[in-house]
């Protein structure tokens, strides 16, 4: 853990590793954690994309990760933003984490 300290204000950083590989329960799958400009490639391609707010584990009880995949009736961007706006906000995480299979 690192721990900066300041005489006025206390900030705590934590140093934490973002798991990329792991096994999710839910999907009963191999999932990878990757970054969006993978994941637009890979959405070119047809490759099924699950996306689940960033604050949130993956296999939890409240949410579920959401399924994408490039059909051709909506873009990568208009898809993620209709993502955004129903699933992300102060509590869940801002943005959303990708992942794949792999």
């Amino acid at each position: 853990m690192i721990v900066i300290r300041v005489t006025i204000y206390t900030i705590i950083i934590y140093n934490y590793t973002i798991m990329d590989r792991f096994y999710s329960t839910t999907l009963k799958k191999n999932v990878q954690r990757v970054n969006k400009t993978r994941v637009k490639s890979l959405f070119g391609k047809g490759v099924k994309i699950w996306l689940h707010p960033c604050c949130m584990k993956f296999d939890n009880v409240w949410q579920q990760p959401i399924d994408i995949e490039n059909d051709g009736s909506e873009t990568f961007d208009q898809k993620v933003n209709g993502f955004m706006y129903y699933n992300c906000d102060s509590k869940r995480g801002r943005y959303p984490s990708y992942f794949i299979e792999c």
